[in-house]
Order: C-alpha cells, then structure tokens, then sequence
C-alpha cells in the first residue's frame, strides 16, 4: 500500500513488541455486537478512568449540569469555591433524575422535582419532604452518591470504582502517566493552548487536541480537517 507522502509524514513509527510470535484480531461481530458492547462497559469502561468533558462546558460556581459517561447518569456541580464534585444523578429517595441530560441548573441547593428532596452542592441532603419522622432516619446519614473525579489539562476524568481518596489520587497517577510521555513530545504546556467550544454529535464527545506546532508532523490545514470530521462546529479562539 502506498501512502501519501503528507500522511507519512504525520505517522509515528511503532516497531513490533517483542516476543509476540502469533497473534489473531477480534471476532468481527464483537465490534457490533450489542450484549459485547455492554460486557466490556461494565467490565473495562466502569474499571478506569474516562473522559467526561472538559471544564470549560461545566457551569460557572454554584451550579450543577447532567451528562452521560459510560451509560451511566452523572450530575457535574461546582461548588461556591469552584472545586468540580461528580454525583450519580440519582435521588435516593426513589431515584428520580435530578435533572435531565443536557440541562443545567444553579442555586445553594439541588431539589428533585418527584418528592423535593434538597440536596447541597456537596452532595449532602438538606431536607427530606414527604416522609415524616420514621424512626432511625437521620438526613446526615443521607447524600448523593460521590463520584471519583479529577480534572486534568482541563478534561474532566471519572471513575465509577469506589476507592478512598488517596488510592483514586494513586490510580489517576498511573492512568495518566502514558499521557505524559506523549504530551511531553509537545514544545508548550497543553495548558497554553487556546479554549475552544464544541458541539456533540450523537451525545460522544469529541477528544480535541490543539496544536501549534508538533515538529512540523502536522500542518494547520490538516489539523483543520480532522476537527471538522470529529465535530458539527468548532471555534478556536485563535
């Protein structure tokens, strides 16, 4: 197979692992198959980290958005200091939606429109209604239930496995550490690089990269068309 001259020179060269004396591809049904597709989110997907979205599409301080990661009903809330918090988006009343995909909302507490619980930002429960005064039932032994999160070059990680605090830290460590060798190819922080807005297409989030220059590998007008086929819209404040 011949390839462009300009392709090429955007491809990175992988010599092969070694030791590796045979080797066979999926089964090509696994690619489409739906109950595979499930398995391998509840066992891979649901077992890592996954990108989410990135900051800038998080509502400002005091407000709270609802996404889908994974298959899985999550609540994004900024507290009134700015530190990002990730809840199921569940009520633990009778785990009614706080607030539907693609909405948003802001205010010191988040209520669920079935039977009004409220909830803080941090993911406490302020008042139960509609229940009276049941024995044992103490609201500071309620609360949404956390999500691991951490923000990183401004992409919003999750974890759906329940880990203390400093083993999620650990884990993040390592997860991110391939991402590291890679980005230090780059001659600026990822961290300069411009902000950008996008639109989803089908609710997946495009994974947007930005370059200036990566050592003449890519050319402005390439970089251009591959945003274009990975989103509707793309505005880079350039």
């Amino acid at each position: 197979m011949t390839v462009e001259p300009s392709v090429a020179g955007a491809l990175r060269q992988i010599d092969d692992p070694p030791g590796i004396r045979s080797a066979r591809t999926l089964p090509a049904a696994w690619y489409a198959d739906d109950a595979h597709f499930l398995l391998e989110r509840q066992r891979v997907l649901r077992c890592t980290w996954l990108a989410a979205t990135v900051i800038d599409d998080l509502p400002p301080a005091g407000g709270w958005s609802a996404h889908t990661v994974g298959g899985a009903p999550l609540l994004f809330v900024r507290d009134r200091d700015g530190v990002v918090r990730a809840f199921l988006n569940v009520c633990r009343h009778r785990a009614a939606p706080l607030c539907d995909v693609g909405e948003r909302g802001s205010g010191s507490l988040i209520r669920c429109p079935y039977h009004a619980w409220l909830y803080r930002l941090d993911g406490s429960l302020a008042r139960a209604s509609g229940i009276g005064s049941p024995d044992d039932f103490d609201v500071d032994d309620i609360s949404l239930t956390p999500v691991q999160v951490h923000v990183w070059r401004r992409v919003v990680f999750v974890q759906f496995a329940r880990q203390k605090l400093h083993e999620a830290d650990a884990s993040f460590e390592v997860f991110k550490h391939p991402a590291l060798l890679a980005l230090a190819e780059f001659r600026k922080p990822l961290d300069t690089f411009p902000k950008c807005r996008s639109e989803r297409r089908g609710g997946a989030l495009p994974m947007i990269v930005q370059l200036e220059q990566r050592r003449g590998r890519f050319e402005r007008k390439q970089f251009q068309r591959v945003i274009q086929a990975t989103t509707r819209r793309v505005e880079l404040d350039l």
